[in-house]
């Protein structure tokens, strides 16, 4: 609860928080901190300071953030969030997913997860105020915008920190790539000394190579399309 606030009369409802990865978010989520308002309603230490927070994105910069470790985190503010929020905040967009790396779909989120956490305590906790007016100046301008893929996200019914998109990725480089990598170095160990099989084999699996290049295109073009910002007018 934000304290010294007693002529609010109504609280901003979770869906008129931006989104992740719009720009109204990264706006909001960059200078809330920085915020007179925000630092008058934090003299008790309640929420994270800027300080607070650059020291721990610096912390879990290089590999992200465990959802042990930001449980960890919010202990040190003695907050107690059920697991079960965080992954409701997930799935409608609140919150980020899981990092993608090279490899696929990592279990480490982005290392601003706990900004991103307080921004919406704070925000859910306060009064509107100057922040309504931040936020109304957000959807004027447009910076709220989304895209297909958040929208896609939220009716995703499979899983909560990885979208399809993520999903399929996994499944690519996990699983196809490693088996098809794993088979040649095991046809040509197996037949060294019998050529016409290791032709036979590396051939095969030569083919089944070339459709999965062309399966790697087609969900990079699927990812492409799917990230493109949309007005609002778009998604109705």
């Amino acid at each position: 609860m934000v304290h010294g606030d007693k002529q609010r009369v109504t609280k901003v409802k979770l869906e008129e928080i931006p989104r992740i990865n719009t720009s109204g978010r990264e706006i909001l989520a960059k200078a809330l901190t920085k915020m007179e308002y925000y630092e008058e309603a934090n003299e008790d230490g309640i929420y994270f300071t800027e300080e607070e927070l650059q020291t721990i994105e610096q912390k879990y910069k290089t590999e992200g953030i465990l959802l042990k470790d930001v449980f960890a985190e919010l202990r040190k503010k003695k907050w107690r969030i059920n697991p079960n929020t965080i992954k409701h905040y997930i799935q409608i967009g609140r919150l980020p997913r899981c990092m993608e790396t090279k490899k696929g779909i990592s279990a480490h989120y982005p290392p601003d997860f706990i900004r991103h956490i307080n921004l919406i305590r704070f925000i859910l906790e306060s009064g509107r105020n100057e922040l309504e007016t931040l936020l109304s100046a957000i959807q004027k301008l447009g910076l709220d915008k989304t895209t297909d893929r958040e929208l896609l996200q939220q009716h995703d019914p499979y899983n909560w920190d990885m979208d399809f998109i993520q999903t399929l990725w996994s499944g690519i480089t996990n699983r196809v790539e490693d088996g098809i990598s794993s088979g040649k170095i095991a046809v040509k160990k197996t037949f060294a000394n019998n050529h016409a099989k290791q032709e036979k084999y590396m051939k095969m699996i030569g083919e089944i190579e070339g459709v999965v290049n062309k399966l790697i295109k087609k969900v990079s073009d699927l990812q492409h399309e799917c990230e493109k910002r949309r007005s609002s007018d778009e998604d109705k």
